[in-house]
Parts: C-alpha cells; sequence; structure tokens
C-alpha cells in the first residue's frame, strides 16, 4: 500500500496533528537530537555538567546532527544551521581578505591593502552581498517555508509509524483472540457430542 494511500486518522488513539507538531517543535533543538543512534527523544539536562563542557556537548552535536534516529524537522533544522554557518564563516574568510593590511606606505604611513586589484576586492564585495541575501532567506520566509514542510512530513511520518504499530498490535490480539475463539468452538463441539450420545 503506497504511504500516500494511508487513512490516518481513523487508528483509536491516534494523536492529533497539533499534539504531534508541538512534540516535533520542540525536538527540533539539538538537546533532543541523539547523533549515537538512540532513539529516545528526551531533552538531555546538561545543568550538572560545567559549562565548558556543556557547550563542547552542544558544538559536537550541531557538527554531527540528529543521528539515525532524526526526523526530517530535526534534519533541516541541522542543514539550515550547518549552511548558515558555513555562509558566516565564507563572509568572515571574505571580510578579512578585505581588510587584511598588506603593509604600510612608507611615505603617508597609510595601510595598503593586501589585495589591491580593484576587481578581485569586487568581486569579494559582490559574494559577501550574495551571502547576505541567503542568509536573509536561510533565516527569513523561504527557510521558515521549508522548516514547515519538513514538519509536515515528520508529523505525517510519525503518524504512519503509529498506525503501523497500532495494526501489529491489534493483528497479535486478533490472532490471540481467534485462536481462543477456535479453542472455545472446540470445546463446545466437544460438549454438542457429548449431549448427542446420551
Amino acid at each position: 500500500m503506497n504511504q500516500d494511500d494511508i487513512v490516518l486518522d481513523d487508528i483509536p488513539g491516534m494523536p492529533s496533528d497539533e499534539d504531534l507538531r508541538s512534540e516535533i517543535s520542540k525536538t527540533g533543538s539539538p538537546r533532543y537530537w541523539n547523533p549515537f543512534g538512540d532513539a529516545e527523544t528526551n531533552m538531555t539536562d546538561l545543568s550538572s555538567l560545567a559549562p565548558e563542557a556543556a557547550k563542547r556537548v552542544m558544538t559536537a552535536r550541531l557538527a554531527a546532527g540528529p543521528g539515525p534516529h532524526g526526523n526530517k524537522y530535526q534534519w533541516a533544522v541541522f542543514e539550515r544551521h550547518r549552511k548558515a554557518e558555513e555562509l558566516v564563516r565564507e563572509y568572515e574568510r571574505l571580510d578579512g581578505g578585505l581588510n587584511e593590511v598588506g603593509g604600510y606606505d612608507p611615505g603617508t604611513g597609510a595601510e595598503i591593502p593586501a589585495i589591491q586589484s580593484p576587481e578581485r576586492r569586487r568581486a569579494m564585495n559582490l559574494r559577501m552581498q550574495e551571502i547576505t541575501g541567503e542568509l536573509a532567506r536561510i533565516k527569513g520566509e523561504p527557510g521558515e517555508r521549508k522548516l514547515e514542510e519538513a514538519l509536515k512530513e515528520a508529523i505525517k511520518a510519525r503518524k504512519v509509524a503509529y498506525r503501523r504499530q497500532y495494526v501489529q498490535t491489534e493483528a497479535k490480539r486478533r490472532a490471540a483472540q481467534s485462536a481462543l475463539d477456535a479453542e472455545i468452538d472446540k470445546a463446545a463441539e466437544g460438549y454438542r457430542s457429548a449431549r448427542g450420545s446420551q
């Protein structure tokens, strides 16, 4: 059965979209990521760690990502953060290059930029403007739309998993009930046979 054809709201006890939205939105934070394979989604309590150790834990999580059990929303948050960090580093590198002093004018003492080519400086400034625009899109409405779409996908995936679990549990229950019914039918047939022979 195609995942798009599955009816998801026909399962008793299925969490509502709003409940799932609230739960999954909360897990976008790296404090909920388990990059080393644990499927548990509880927030990591870092309060017992020294501030520097807690910072290192969060830095490692931001570098590693949500891990194998991460949902679409967690991965979208990670990708957004990773891309923004990459752009910020590139911007800082370009800015540093434009502001780097290559020497001083012996007559005036004025700073001489390390990069003197007007074309290269113009290209670096243009790229910095592009990066500013990309960062605005990542953190602005286009980025939010992307996160919202990932959140919807994560909600649907959670509902599909819940449905799958319900079907398995119900199938086992019905199989046990069917076996019990067959045992009862066999016992009843024995009573009928015994009554018929009297």
